[in-house]
């Protein structure tokens, strides 16, 4: 969002338009301004500090406060000793808050995003983050709200993977639930206020300090959002956004065991012993978001075949929701090109939307690409995708086996749904 020439002198403006956006409530729009500034030594201005202190406090993240404040006073010419007191209030105000928060136990229900598998995977894991740093069981549940989620089904995410804990919705404690949207009645319903009416896009900012016993997220939460708020001693404090999301998928993203042989039995019989390059590339409902995708996967399908050409011995496991992308790799590369017998289309509208489709089963086909992806000895894809991008979560990828168009835009903040 800030632009890569940004100078010094153009720091009172973001001040501004930061200051803006938090004053009409959108804490996440004035926090990435900020944020994004800051990851440009140039331009460490503690006004900065002082904004992501402000911020902090509408959220009552104590410690995070004290945090921002000491980057304040290094950012000094010399110490404030006003500043050195308010960090010691706000450190004894996040011990008051801890100790009352402890006095019970505290759940986070996990409510799909509703949008694509690998967003909404992308979205569980946030809350995932959100919820250790905030002290809550996390419950995973996708409902009437999710794209797998077939009618009659009460939760899609046990058809995928293993529970997140030992907790079930059925044992969450309803007397106490935030938003106040949510009511015991509507709970198990599909969207409620979503995007727009009272309690919509509710931000991750304002879960850092809730006092009620359950909380429900159903609005986009992301690793790379949540990671500056990890508290000291928690066990990603300073971790990167690669490692953490890394991390957090091995702790947390256990498919069930079908879905495992499944994905293992066809690496066996189709790909093994390899080399195999897994490749993705998307069509579909991306080609209407991405004004560039046509040029981007010509570009991508050259290097592939240029790069199978270098490495006569290898298999391409291509990922795709296209049959024209499908066409054109086996019109190159022939038999060498391998794929799972998932859905696909010719238009220009996700197979997540296409009307009378088992949900369940694009949700397992999506896993099973994934999962078979991330046997092989290398990936490639565009790097603005979310499966390509939740691929290279899936294990410890050595080093120059990755090849995006792009940084993995897990690693990057994200507006969309926040630019009000």
């Amino acid at each position: 969002m800030i632009p890569p020439n940004m100078t010094p002198a153009q720091i009172p403006a973001v001040l501004h338009a930061a200051e803006q956006a938090a004053n009409r409530g959108n804490l996440i729009m004035a926090e990435g301004m900020i944020r994004d500034c800051l990851l440009d030594d140039r331009l460490n201005h503690p006004g900065l500090h002082h904004m992501l202190a402000r911020i902090g406090i509408a959220s009552e993240a104590f410690w995070g406060v004290a945090d921002n404040l000491r980057n304040l006073q290094r950012s000094l010419p010399r110490p404030d000793p006003a500043i050195e007191a308010n960090i010691r209030e706000m450190e004894a105000r996040h011990a008051a808050q801890r100790q009352a928060f402890a006095a019970q136990q505290r759940f986070m229900l996990i409510r799909a995003w509703g949008c694509g598998f690998c967003s909404d995977l992308d979205h569980v894991l946030g809350c995932l983050l959100l919820a250790e740093i905030t002290g809550r069981t996390p419950v995973v549940r996708w409902g009437k709200e999710s794209l797998f989620c077939d009618p009659g089904v009460p939760d899609a995410w046990v058809q995928f993977f293993e529970p997140v804990s030992p907790v079930r919705f059925e044992d969450l404690p309803l007397a106490e639930l935030w938003p106040p949207k949510w009511t015991p009645e509507n709970l198990d319903s599909g969207r409620v206020n979503r995007d727009q009416g009272p309690w919509s896009r509710m931000q991750y900012l304002h879960y850092l300090a809730r006092p009620e016993q359950v909380v429900v997220m159903d609005f986009i939460c992301r690793v790379v959002s949540v990671l500056p708020w990890v508290p000291t001693g928690h066990w990603l404090h300073g971790s990167t956004t690669r490692a953490a999301m890394r991390a957090l998928t091995k702790k947390y993203l256990k498919p069930i065991a079908p879905i495992n042989q499944a994905a293992d039995e066809f690496y066996q019989q189709h790909l093994a012993p390899g080399p195999a390059i897994a490749v993705h590339i998307r069509g579909s409902d991306k080609t209407a978001e991405d004004e560039a995708l046509h040029a981007g996967n010509q570009a991508l399908r050259a290097g592939v075949v240029a790069l199978a050409h270098k490495h006569a011995g290898s298999k391409i496991f291509l990922l795709t929701d296209s049959t024209s992308e499908l066409e054109q790799m086996r019109a190159e590369l022939g038999e060498r090109v391998v794929t799972t017998t998932a859905t696909r289309t010719a238009g220009e509208t996700g197979v997540h939307f296409l009307p009378g489709l088992e949900r369940a089963r694009l949700g397992r086909e999506v896993m099973i690409d994934m999962y078979v992806a991330a046997r092989c000895a290398a990936l490639i894809g565009p790097g603005n995708s979310n499966v390509s991008c939740m691929i290279e979560h899936l294990k410890d990828w050595p080093p120059n086996t990755i090849r995006f168009q792009m940084e993995n835009f897990h690693f990057l903040r994200n507006y969309f749904g926040y630019d009000w």
